[in-house]
């Protein structure tokens, strides 16, 4: 790991418990405010450098992080109406989505929702309402790669956009493979919480939830040092109760991967033990995980090949027949 991205990754947990109390040198300002950009960390950073962390801070470098992370902050918030007005269009239409990820966690585990950056507001419905996502949102939906069907059952999420490039994805399981198709998505309904936004009542996962599918989400490849963030801000930044997402992930059997994302995310942070923590490292995968994570390893698409051991049977033959 490099200067700029240690750093980032400490500065990223001030006001946490267990989080950074020292102030730091950085080896390079403007390679640490690029990183922030990259990470989208930039909201945090600058938290933490407007409370004297970043020592050798000159000026000039504490206005473009100001500006930069207003900036963020502003994409964040259109990000976050584009959510509230997609639920609204398809409520029209009798489809009530659940709201998911950065944009559910940031009013209901950050103190500010603009701390917890995102572009992309992402919604989960249910297989038999994606005809009237497609319909409502028909003029700015995405070709899928595999045919549409597959797609809509299957496949990780459909993709719109707006003029101004803010991006919703419409999910109908929480991912993709194995860990989607595993996940029982009628049990995962019965746990909502709500929230609003500008005076429109949004519905979220609970709090286990959220926890579940934010781990589920640090494990994999590729994802943002701020989805990562979202973990340790659950567990302790927030009201989450740990133990249930704990229980709901053995009785759902995507445990092991569970564990993986807790592991992933709090050893990326460097933060102090957690009892979740040394459940996740003891922990090690049984029964049909044990051969998902034998089929997986280190394949590209290890995780998809895996995907109907998380199926029943008479599901098999159209999962499997497009790959």
């Amino acid at each position: 790991m490099d200067a700029d991205a240690s750093e980032l990754n400490r500065l990223a947990t001030f006001g946490l418990p267990g989080g950074v109390e020292t102030p730091l040198v950085a080896h390079s300002l403007e390679e640490l405010l690029q990183h922030a950009h990259c990470e989208r960390l930039l909201v945090p950073l600058h938290e933490a450098a407007a409370a004297g962390m970043v020592q050798n801070a000159t000026d000039d470098w504490c206005e473009q992080l100001r500006n930069a992370a207003m900036e963020a902050a502003g994409t964040t918030l259109a990000t976050q109406s584009r959510a509230a007005d997609a639920v609204e269009r398809l409520r029209v239409e009798g489809v009530d989505p659940i709201v998911l990820k950065g944009t559910a966690t940031a009013y209901l585990d950050y103190d500010r929702p603009f701390e917890r950056w995102s572009s992309d507001a992402d919604l989960l419905v249910h297989v038999d309402e994606v005809g009237v996502v497609r319909r409502v949102f028909d003029d700015r939906s995405q070709q899928p790669t595999r045919g549409r069907r597959w797609a809509d059952e299957f496949g990780h999420a459909i993709t719109l956009a707006n003029d101004d490039d803010v991006h919703l994805d419409v999910h109908t399981r929480l991912t993709p493979g194995y860990i989607g198709n595993a996940l029982p998505g009628a049990q995962l309904r019965t746990h909502l919480e709500r929230f609003a936004i500008g005076g429109v009542d949004l519905t979220a996962l609970d709090g286990a939830g959220r926890l579940l599918h934010a781990a589920l989400h640090a494990r994999t490849v590729g994802v943002s040092l701020q989805s990562r963030l979202d973990v340790p801000q659950l567990v302790l930044g927030s009201k989450v109760d740990w133990r249930e997402a704990v229980k709901r992930s053995v009785d759902w059997r995507i445990d092991y991967f569970f564990a993986l994302g807790v592991r992933s995310a709090w050893r990326t942070f460097d933060l102090a033990a957690h009892p979740l923590l040394d459940w996740a490292d003891r922990h090690r995968p049984t029964g049909r995980q044990r051969l998902v994570r034998l089929i997986a390893r280190e394949r590209p698409r290890g995780n998809m090949i895996a995907g109907p051991l998380g199926l029943p049977p008479h599901k098999w033959i159209p999962y499997t027949w497009p790959i």
